[in-house]
């Protein structure tokens, strides 16, 4: 965990990040459902946080994006994520006034 952490901070750039977010989510996802035993504290809400950066950093990547959807528990219908958006995604650098002309 402490390495996926270190190399979100180290991350040059979307994709690296995205890569990183995701396998945390992956490695805490699976703490979640495998791990612990009766007293571990459930690990889903971190897990779907680095999920949702990843979306955030890669807004076309299905696999965090399905990720995401499991774990908020969204049926799994075929859809897109304009359809049924889990993350507020914008470009970088455009201001909130830019959407509101679009």
């Amino acid at each position: 965990e402490a390495a996926y952490r270190a190399a979100i901070g180290a991350a040059r750039d979307d994709k690296q990040g995205h890569d990183a977010h995701f396998n945390l989510g992956n490695l805490l996802r699976r703490a979640d459902a495998y791990g612990g035993g009766a007293g571990a504290r459930s690990r889903a809400a971190e897990a779907a946080a680095a999920f949702e950066a990843a979306v955030r950093l890669v807004p076309t990547s299905a696999d965090a994006y399905y990720q995401l959807r499991r774990l908020r528990g969204v049926p799994h219908t075929v859809t897109c994520p304009a359809d049924q958006p889990l993350v507020e995604v914008r470009p970088r650098g455009l201001a909130d006034s830019a959407f509101s002309v679009l």
